[in-house]
């Protein structure tokens, strides 16, 4: 794998991407801390589909930094967001993170610095910690990064869960090689999430280095009440978002990804098969389940990234 230029100029310009919907509050204590970034050569893009705009126009205002830009969609869907401002920036490196969190003053620092330091990586995911919460009342979407790790080139094993969407760095090349990311996959769309982890497999299959980096941490302040569900039912979401991310690649006639999907398959059997030996309750079977029904969407629906450029 060849470099992704540019990789370590200290002056390399940064779009920030914020998707946003109907949380003004939030998006009112994430600003003051992008905007104190220690790098500061990027432009903020704000991509919002509230359906009522006014109250992050106020808080946007507020602010009053030339390196906001604000883009109202009228819409809704994640993706459909994250790509209508991949069209309308151009810096050479992307960095995204959610309306629900903060950054630390160093974080585009960080960023830039782990691309300089591995110069075939094209994405970069870090940590993302929960605020202190009570995990029997409330959950907190989080992944933690215990050591560095550079995954390189296609594997018939998945990789899983290796990285979220609110502390994500991509560079700009990546997205002309692999194309943006898929509209029916994230929050708000008929998917319902996993763009992350569709978007890594292409990278991946595409030859495209992705660095796992434990030094760049983002905090998350979004919390799902445990009774009624709620919780629950993201967990849900996410095995099954992850099965219709590989169907929708075998259904473009993939062989790599049918050989991910047998290999996650046989594993969980295993599991499941243990747990039956051992008079447990096999609790893996809800998530191959999960997982296969969103490969059966993923096989009806195809593949649906546009290209960066027309």
């Amino acid at each position: 794998m060849t470099a992704l230029k540019p990789a370590d100029d200290a002056e390399t310009a940064v779009d920030i991407i914020v998707p946003t919907r109907d949380r003004p509050e939030d998006l009112k204590r994430l600003l003051p801390t992008v905007l104190a970034q220690s790098h500061d050569n990027f432009q903020l893009v704000i991509v919002d589909q509230s359906r009522d705009p006014s109250s992050n126009t106020a808080v946007i205002a507020a602010a009053a930094d030339p390196r906001v830009l604000h883009l109202i969609q009228p819409v809704t869907g994640k993706t459909k967001g994250l790509n209508l401002a991949l069209r309308r920036t151009a810096a050479p490196v992307v960095a995204f993170t959610d309306d629900d969190c903060t950054l630390p003053a160093d974080w585009l620092a960080r960023a830039l610095s782990c691309l300089a330091l591995n110069p075939t990586a094209g994405v970069v995911f870090g940590n993302l910690v929960p605020i202190p919460h009570d995990a029997t009342r409330v959950f907190i979407p989080a992944i933690e990064i215990s050591r560095r790790r550079l995954l390189r080139g296609p594997s018939w094993r998945s990789h899983g869960l290796i990285g979220m969407g609110a502390n994500m760095i991509i560079r700009r090349a990546v997205f002309e090689r692999v194309g943006m990311f898929d509209e029916d996959l994230g929050p708000g769309g008929v998917l319902l999430t996993g763009e992350e982890c569709e978007i890594t497999y292409r990278a991946l299959r595409h030859r495209v280095d992705v660095l796992r980096e434990p030094g760049l941490t983002v905090t998350h302040w979004g919390t799902r009440p445990v009774a009624g569900g709620v919780a629950q039912a993201l967990v849900v979401s996410g095995f099954f978002a992850v099965g219709a991310g590989y169907g929708k690649h075998v259904r473009a006639r993939d062989l790599r990804a049918l050989a991910v999907v047998g290999h996650e398959t046989a594993e969980v059997l295993t599991l499941i098969v243990q747990a039956t030996l051992l008079n447990r309750r096999p609790r893996h079977a809800r998530r191959l389940g999960l997982f296969w029904k969103g490969i059966v969407a993923g096989l009806r629906r195809g593949p649906n990234a546009p290209a960066l450029r027309a």
